[in-house]
């Protein structure tokens, strides 16, 4: 069962020790002292006392070898490949949380006591390993973890074997058995220990807490380590608790599963911090900023929801030193150019296709989009989508026969509703007869209502769009629409804090010209007022907008609020982290049932927070998919 080498830090492994000198050399001068973990032919793997350590790591790391790397936030390790050699950076010393708390209290404790000092001799330099006594139990429960998991192990056990020979003489044996004892370890180290013996990989004098009467068990061991099957059966029957335990924890019942719910929480605390800084021109909070950032993270949120611009704008009021690697920095750059370049474009065809339309003796008025980003801070920054257009039914008709001649693309017209998209060019164009929402009758007949209000003489206002004033909807009517069109989003298709930050940048922009009473009875009358108390809560605790601006606000909705909120960042802009898509080139009946199945589970989770509106919502939605038949 002896195996080649000396050990598992011997001198025979000197190929790719060249890099690992002034790779050290380096980190401390960062104010960071890694212990190495485990070095093999190729691979070298340093230890991370804490979280903080961990993150300021892979910063210095990633500065130090030029190259990005790869991290798991759920083991909490980093792994970048310098040429042909690897570099690892391990926040914990071990798989399953039982074995690693008591890893980490011994790492604690010994780190620096008289005595435990342990060192690796690489090219001629001493470099620093774990503790006497930690590096024996770290090789030992390392062994172990495979072992229960199923794998022989056997060249992990020859590794802690040769460890043990080369540094076992120096262990605190006391020490050793008290830490064995915390985590239920002495009857496995015994057993092991004694067929390392067993086998001659190390001698009596070597092993602390050796016991001749385990040596029958040894045996046992021994043939199971060297059979050609799994050892997991044989674990259960002679390690039981452990080996449960270590199942337990493999299930993701463990702190790894806590890592990454908190690597994703705080990945989004620091998104909403940047997007809160951009939307109100406010300096973000640095302290959220302090060791690693996961800016790639941030750049995922803030594309999913389409709110690239303003989490660039907080970006850039970040005090020096907390900002972004330039490869990060370009990402963002590149993405606010793009959207700066399609605002103009979507900018000079509005008042084309506007003048063009009332030359023709039409009343077009402009909906959300490019009116409602006059309201933003940098209204540039808005990521644009297609262009509404609101015409009488007489004028829809009118516009259809005028626009589809000159248009790139025609699309299909909607089911039931006024509805027709155009493209010309890359841009999309949709006219609508008809503010119908799909939501239930009561809703869209309210809206009927705001139509005919809106057309009407005193229905509009202006916005100045490539220096053509646009008529939009007037103030109340805008906040109104804007809210019920965002409610559409919520409850189908998908809502992106883009349109949240709509309609709170509308409320805050508008405070002096009403008090958007009308608007909330608007809200009422179509039985919205308590997605608008939540969505509102919603706005307020997590865009930042002052709860004085916001009508109907209610500080009772706190629990509410942060299960939509949720909601909002895991489905994004239109439903974009959906992975089931519409079909269209199926029979009508396999149609509407897969949309069905599509919209259920999204409905289901609705009704946790709105159980009322869920449920007329999804009736309706299920009525009038039936009446298609």
């Amino acid at each position: 069962m002896r195996r080649e080498g000396t050990g598992l830090f011997g001198d025979g492994i000197l190929e790719y020790d060249a890099i690992i000198p002034p790779l050290v050399a380096s980190l401390s001068f960062n104010g960071l002292h890694f212990p190495i973990l485990e070095r093999t032919g190729k691979c070298i793997v340093f230890y991370a006392p804490s979280e903080e350590d961990f993150y300021r790591g892979i910063h210095s790391l990633r500065s130090i070898l030029g190259q990005e790397g790869s991290v798991d936030y759920g083991k909490m390790s980093f792994t970048a490949r310098p040429g042909s050699s690897t570099v690892c950076l391990e926040r914990f010393l071990a798989a399953g949380t039982a074995l690693r708390d008591v890893l980490e209290k011994a790492y604690a404790r010994c780190s620096g006591a008289p005595g435990q000092d342990n060192s690796v001799r690489i090219k001629s330099s001493d470099v620093a390993a774990l503790p006497l006594n930690v590096s024996a139990l770290e090789v030992f429960v390392r062994f172990f973890e495979s072992f229960l998991d199923g794998d022989r192990a056997a060249g992990k056990f020859g590794d802690w074997a040769f460890h043990m020979r080369d540094k076992g003489h120096l262990v605190d044996g006391a020490a050793l058995k008290g830490d064995l004892e915390k985590s239920g370890l002495v009857s496995a180290w015994k057993t092991f220990a004694a067929a390392a013996v067993l086998e001659g990989l190390c001698g009596e004098e070597d092993m602390p807490l050796y016991d001749p009467s385990y040596l029958p068990k040894a045996k046992r061991t021994i043939k199971s380590l060297t059979s050609s099957g799994s050892t997991k059966s044989f674990a259960l029957r002679t390690f039981p608790l452990m080996a449960l335990r270590n199942a337990r924890d493999r299930q993701g019942r463990g702190s790894g599963c806590f890592a990454r719910r908190r690597a994703r929480s705080l990945a989004r605390a620091r998104f909403n911090g940047l997007l809160r800084a951009g939307l109100w021109k406010n300096a973000a909070d640095t302290s959220l900023f302090r060791g690693y950032v996961d800016w790639n993270a941030i750049y995922e949120l803030a594309e999913q929801q389409a709110v690239v611009g303003p989490v660039s704008d907080g970006i850039a009021t970040l005090a020096p030193g907390y900002g972004p690697a330039e490869s990060d920095q370009i990402r963002f750059a590149s993405d606010v150019m793009a959207v700066e370049k399609r605002n103009r474009k979507v900018d000079e065809f509005i008042p084309k296709v506007m003048k063009f339309l009332t030359d023709n003796g039409l009343r077009p008025v402009l909906l959300k989009g490019q009116g409602l980003a006059r309201e933003w801070p940098v209204p540039s920054h808005r990521s644009p989508g297609d262009v509404d257009l609101l015409l009488s039914k007489e004028d829809y008709a009118s516009a259809k026969d005028l626009l589809s001649p000159r248009a790139s693309h025609v699309g299909d017209e909607a089911e039931g509703i006024l509805h027709q998209d155009y493209k010309f060019g890359k841009i999309e164009l949709e006219i609508h007869g008809s503010l119908s929402t799909w939501l239930n009758s009561k809703v869209d007949g309210v809206l009927s209502g705001m139509q005919d209000a809106i057309l009407s003489d005193g229905g509009t206002v202006t916005v100045s769009i490539g220096g053509y004033d646009c008529p939009v909807p007037a103030y109340d009517y805008n906040a109104a629409y804007t809210f019920i069109h965002l409610c559409k989003h919520y409850f189908f298709e998908g809502l992106g804090l883009r349109q949240l930050c709509d309609w709170a940048l509308y409320l805050a922009g508008h405070k002096d010209d009403t008090d958007f009473s009308k608007a909330v009875d608007i809200v009422r009358r179509a039985g919205l007022e308590g997605p608008w108390k939540v969505l509102g809560k919603m706005v307020v605790d997590y865009l930042g907008l002052d709860p004085s601006l916001m009508p109907l606000y209610d500080e009772g909705e706190s629990s509410r609020a942060s299960k939509a909120w949720k909601y909002v960042l895991k489905r994004g802009n239109f439903g974009v982290n959906d992975h089931r898509e519409a079909r269209t080139e199926e029979k009508k009946i396999a149609r509407k049932l897969h949309t069905f199945m599509i919209y259920f589970p999204y409905f289901t989770r609705q009704a946790c927070i709105f159980p009322r509106e869920a449920l007329s919502f999804f009736g309706y939605f299920v009525n009038k998919g039936l009446k298609g038949f």
